[in-house]
């Protein structure tokens, strides 16, 4: 009802005025320009109009007497005060018909206010214009951008906060990043990348402190540095700066200046400015006090102090309140010489030439062909040019070999600690000369006095410390992480044995297991060694029925190959009195690097064909389903095959696959669902931990 239009002049007229004139005014107005009859006819089509949304709406009274007119006037404003915005649009075809304002009956003094308002707006918007103008035209070769203060339909009262811009060179185009957040007005950032070296540097514009830790100001001022703070720890960078007008004195006991402080003392940045410049300093003058403030600073890591080169205020640059912050970096780069890549095109040119083109490879126009010598030779192209290029470089282009420490047991609990403080303390007593007396020279005397009492108690009594380590790991029964830290205690990798199965050296060896699972995985269905999977399959199945249980024997076979989705046929040649059905952990075109992950398969008796039905889903490769009905029950059986625990990657994996089968249990009309298989969550450690198989019956009663 609210979008219909309706023809009505005067309910038009009387509508749109009744916001910004009195009842009174409206009443008069139309009783003299509109007859009786008129305004009956506006009351009856408005009363009509509101019926069909108002089923409670009380019937249409009709008035007499002689103020008939007024009366009806007084109905109609009523019901439109009574409706709100559910009412028709009324609008008006004969402009002669609608009335006119006379000057007594004019808000002069709401008129004067909009044109002042529209008038400052219309100013605030043209200044925000031009700035824009300015920043992208300041000159030639540089980019530039930022973020406005506020938003293009947003109506403004009293100044803007916020709004940061930023600059850099045009020769630096391809190695700088700009990077903005959503909603934020005062932070963005900079990523510079530089060959293997990288740098992040964040500006930000913080509020100023107006004299309580409870205003609006205190608490955005922690936001944001809270939010730049939380960018840093997630940067891949070690490199990263917050560079801006802090608002906050650091030299002065004010609130904000001891937040950065606690800031920098609890995340293990330094205040470079602070460091590195005279005490005196000060980036602010206030023209209405006469005094001076330290307000714009650099908050740096470790790694980015380090590269600071040089960092001064810009004294004689007076275009504000606020005096110009810069600081240079150095990154430390390594390049190749011109006559190294000249020996590196020699060596390259001659092993690229060697190479055999596989051309009958190359021009196939087949986009799935499944031919083993095409896959083969495009395998053997890429080797050879890979090999080919980085047999080149290592021979041509002098490298930097990073030297492995021998790890120190119980580092991370004992050391690490007194060992960044003692890494600081240093860094602070160089940038001020290498003094050998005074606060810092004591400061860094005990942090490394303590850092060296600190190792030398974990080289004392590293055996006690491996072995309380071990047991650690040991008593919640986590084989995975007993292991680990095992292997995190020897000095090399898992070695390897001299032989096998005849086989000698490490080349023949991983030559024998690529032939021997080159043969399981790509062999035709006709192949000998297909046959003699699925001999071994039905062996180990007629094994486990013959023993009334489920042993390894049947699992030991299957735990070796995968399937690819092409032959999940060979689960259907088990037996011939069960159906089977699985899903490939990778796609048949899909190149294999390592052991894919995933892939399960479910066998049910032929005998209940008519009550089962397996279920897949588009592109999960760990979960599939049956859905057993038998008269008025029914049984959702779901089995997944969930990643085990390494880090962050695989526990969104686990928690997406779990998340998309309870999901199916939530939808699904029986109430007789269960998940079932490998989640690789030690709930029972000691029988999770043997690989014990699991068996359930279901009964569902009549």
């Amino acid at each position: 009802m609210a979008g219909d239009i309706v023809i009505c002049e005067l309910l038009c007229f009387g509508v749109n005025r009744i916001d910004n004139t009195s009842n009174n005014v409206i009443i008069k107005l139309c009783t003299d320009f509109y007859s009786p009859k008129e305004i009956e006819h506006a009351k009856e089509l408005l009363h009509n109009a509101c019926s069909q949304s108002r089923s409670d709406l009380e019937r249409l009274r009709p008035r007499k007497g002689p103020k008939k007119a007024q009366s009806d006037m007084t109905d109609i404003l009523q019901l439109v005060h009574e409706m709100g915005t559910d009412v028709p649009c009324f609008v008006a075809v004969n402009l002669a018909k609608l009335s006119v304002l006379g000057m007594e009956n004019i808000n002069l003094a709401a008129m004067v206010a909009d044109i002042f308002s529209l008038k400052k707006q219309m100013a605030e918007l043209k200044c925000f214009v031009q700035r824009v103008d300015t920043v992208e035209s300041l000159h030639p070769d540089f980019y530039a951008d930022g973020v406005s203060a506020f938003q293009d339909d947003e109506q403004l009262i009293g100044r803007p906060h916020g709004g940061i811009g930023i600059l850099w060179r045009k020769t630096l185009g391809a190695h700088v990043n700009c990077l903005k957040y959503d909603g934020e007005r005062r932070l963005m950032a900079l990523s510079v990348k530089h060959g293997s070296h990288s740098l992040l540097l964040l500006n930000v514009y913080l509020p100023y402190f107006t004299g309580s830790d409870n205003d609006d100001n205190f608490h955005e001022f922690m936001a944001v540095i809270g939010k730049a703070i939380g960018i840093i720890g997630t940067s891949p960078t070690l490199n990263a700066c917050i560079i801006g007008d802090f608002n906050a004195c650091t030299t002065k006991n004010t609130l904000f200046g001891k937040e950065i402080r606690l800031m920098c003392d609890d995340n293990g940045l330094l205040l470079s400015d602070v460091t590195l410049l005279p005490p005196d300093s000060f980036t602010f003058y206030s023209d209405v006090h006469q005094s001076t403030s330290w307000l714009d600073h650099c908050v740096s890591t470790l790694q980015a102090h380090l590269s600071i080169t040089d960092i001064n205020i810009a004294y004689d640059v007076l275009s504000s309140d606020h005096f110009p912050l810069a600081m240079s970096f150095e990154l430390p780069t390594k390049r190749a010489t011109k006559s190294d890549i000249e020996a590196y095109h020699r060596r390259c040119s001659p092993l690229l030439s060697s190479i055999a083109i596989p051309h009958v490879a190359l021009l196939c126009s087949d986009a799935q062909c499944d031919n083993i010598s095409h896959r083969e030779a495009l395998s053997k192209l890429y080797r050879d040019i890979t090999n080919a290029m980085l047999t080149s470089s290592a021979a041509s282009i002098p490298t930097k070999r990073q030297q492995r420490h021998k790890p120190v047991p119980g580092w991370n609990e004992f050391v690490k600690e007194h060992h960044a403080a003692a890494r600081l303390s240093f860094t602070l007593w160089v940038s001020a000369g290498k003094p050998r007396q005074g606060s810092l020279h004591e400061q860094m005397s005990r942090d490394r006095a303590r850092f060296k009492f600190a190792l030398r108690r974990c080289k004392r009594d590293e055996a006690q410390i491996k072995a309380g380590k071990l047991a650690e790991s040991f008593l919640p029964l986590d084989n995975t992480a007993f292991w680990k830290e095992v292997q995190a205690q020897s000095l090399r990798s898992t070695p390897l044995v001299a032989s096998v199965n005849g086989t000698s050296g490490e080349d023949a060896i991983a030559n024998m297991w690529a032939k021997h699972y080159g043969e399981i995985l790509n062999a035709s269905d006709t192949d000998t060694s297909r046959k003699r999977l699925i001999k071994e399959l039905h062996a180990a199945y007629e094994s486990a029925v013959s023993e009334g249980s489920l042993n390894n024997s049947l699992f030991s076979p299957r735990e070796e190959t995968w399937l690819s989705p092409s032959e999940i046929v060979i689960l259907k040649a088990l037996h011939p009195d069960l159906y089977a059905d699985g899903v490939s952990a990778f796609q048949d075109d899909e190149q294999l690097i390592g052991r894919p992950h995933g892939g399960i398969g479910i066998l049910w008796r032929k005998t209940l064909g008519a009550h089962v039905n397996c279920l897949k889903y588009d592109g999960e490769r760990r979960l599939m389903a049956l859905s057993v009905k038998h008269g008025s029950h029914s049984l959702l059986l779901l089995n997944v095959y969930l990643p085990y625990f390494t880090g962050s990657d695989n526990y969104h994996e686990f928690m997406a696959v779990i998340g998309k089968a309870i999901g199916i249990i939530g939808t699904s009309p029986t109430l007789n669902a269960c998940i079932i298989g490998d989640f690789n969550a030690y709930h029972f450690p000691l029988a999770m931990s043997f690989g014990l198989p699991t068996k359930a019956n279901f009964k569902l009663k009549q």
